[in-house]
């Protein structure tokens, strides 16, 4: 008999506190079989390999869903060859926070890995494109009135139908956690503070446990990069005023900071790929998208 339960936690940077939260519950009855966050792995195929042909030895397999170009690690594939030891959670991504946040993408519209950081600001590209200034962004960013409530209960609705549809093929959700919390439950897009990561995690466990009382994760997980949220959105979810600094690698900088280097950056690198980005998402009916149209109306009222 096995003395204690092998697990393996498939999916990106979130299970990391999966795993804590495992750790602390089960304690010295639990291992893991280690694996890094699967993005970093999905062009290697050998090791793709090798974990799959590992899966026989493992008790549990928790993973997010993850497609085909995982190979054997895919759910379908999963689901159908171990029925009985999978357990799927969701990609918890809720961009309602931070509403102007994406990838920069290169002329070929692959992501740029080599900025400054992984997030760029639309609001600051399009201010820096049409010769905006940086006290220009600080008034904005200040002001109630950039963003309206139909745009924000626009995308809030969005990202809800977005996730509702990711958790149909999950056994835990998350929708419904985010929805119930009074204050901002997200460091980043894709980055929930630990009230989600816990709730999310406790369900895990209670698929197979039934334990009266669960130990959460205290120290934050996915911290280490966090953007505040403009005013316009925080007046329109009533949270409480919020730390204006922003935290790049768990260092703290003050948003000032971040603007200057975003402007530095922007003006070292082929202007054509600024302008790409901002007329792909224009002509596109995305959330930036939507968000720059609604920047020409705010400043088109500003400058009449």
């Amino acid at each position: 008999m096995k003395e204690k339960t092998t697990v393996i936690v498939l999916g990106n940077c979130q299970t990391a506190c999966i795993k804590r939260f495992l750790r602390i519950n089960l304690k010295a009855n639990l291992e893991f079989y280690e694996v890094p966050a699967i993005y970093t792995i999905v062009n290697d195929t050998e090791r793709i390999a090798r974990i799959a042909n590992d899966l026989n030895s493992v008790d549990y397999i928790i993973t997010q869903p993850l497609t085909d170009k995982f190979g054997p690690l895919a759910l379908d594939v999963l689901r159908k060859k171990y029925p009985l030891k999978v357990i799927v959670f969701p990609v918890i991504y809720w961009n309602v926070y931070n509403l102007e946040l994406f990838y920069l993408k290169d002329l070929n519209g692959q992501k740029i890995t080599n900025s400054i950081v992984d997030y760029h600001d639309i609001v600051v590209l399009y201010a820096f494109v049409y010769g905006y200034t940086i006290d220009d962004l600080d008034i904005w960013f200040n002001d109630k009135d950039l963003f309206d409530n139909t745009l924000i209960k626009f995308i809030e609705e969005t990202s809800l139908s977005e996730l509702s549809s990711r958790e149909k093929e999950c056994d835990i959700t998350a929708s419904d956690i985010i929805l119930s919390l009074k204050e901002k439950s997200f460091y980043t897009l894709n980055h929930p503070n630990n009230q989600v990561l816990n709730k999310v995690s406790e369900g895990i466990l209670k698929k197979k446990y039934d334990f009266p009382i669960f130990e959460n994760v205290k120290e934050e997980c996915l911290s280490g990069t966090q953007f505040p949220t403009y005013k316009s959105i925080t007046n329109y979810f009533h949270f409480s005023n919020e730390n204006q600094n922003v935290i790049l690698n768990n260092t703290q900088i003050k948003r000032k900071g971040l603007l200057e280097k975003y402007f530095d950056y922007y003006k070292n690198i082929d202007s054509q790929i600024l302008i790409y980005n901002l007329e792909f998402h224009e002509n596109s009916d995305n959330v930036i998208g939507h968000i720059i149209k609604r920047l020409k109306v705010y400043l088109s009222k500003k400058n009449s």
